[in-house]
């Protein structure tokens, strides 16, 4: 892929609508709701990996409250990250400090990341 933002935010716009569905689907398993973030709200930006060469793709969202970032590798393959901050609804002392996703549309996974409430 060339480094033109614009023709690679266009062509992945289907895995980066699968990314933002797939953490709000994860948030909703633990009874969270998350804001509506889209693509037209991203701030936009590639970086070359320093290893591979390759350009990723990053979107990021700045909301009032929480804060979301999706980064595309040129092969496809997809990390997020969307900050919850909630505590959780069945472990006792922790909170859901965010839901990632990981893998290539439309086998992507996800899951909550933990952190132990302040005593």
């Amino acid at each position: 892929m060339g480094d033109d933002l614009a023709a690679r935010v266009a062509a992945e716009r289907a895995t980066l609508e699968a990314g933002l569905a797939q953490l709000r689907a994860e948030a909703a398993r633990w009874g969270i709701a998350l804001d509506a973030n889209d693509c037209a709200q991203a701030e936009f930006a590639l970086k070359r990996d320093p290893c591979s060469g390759e350009l990723s793709l990053l979107a990021r969202w700045h909301g009032d409250r929480r804060r979301a970032s999706l980064a595309i590798r040129e092969d496809g393959f997809l990390y997020g990250e969307w900050d919850v901050l909630a505590p959780h609804p069945s472990q006792r002392g922790q909170w859901i400090e965010m839901v990632v996703t990981w893998g290539k549309p439309p086998c992507l996974k996800s899951e909550p990341r933990l952190i132990a409430m302040p005593a």
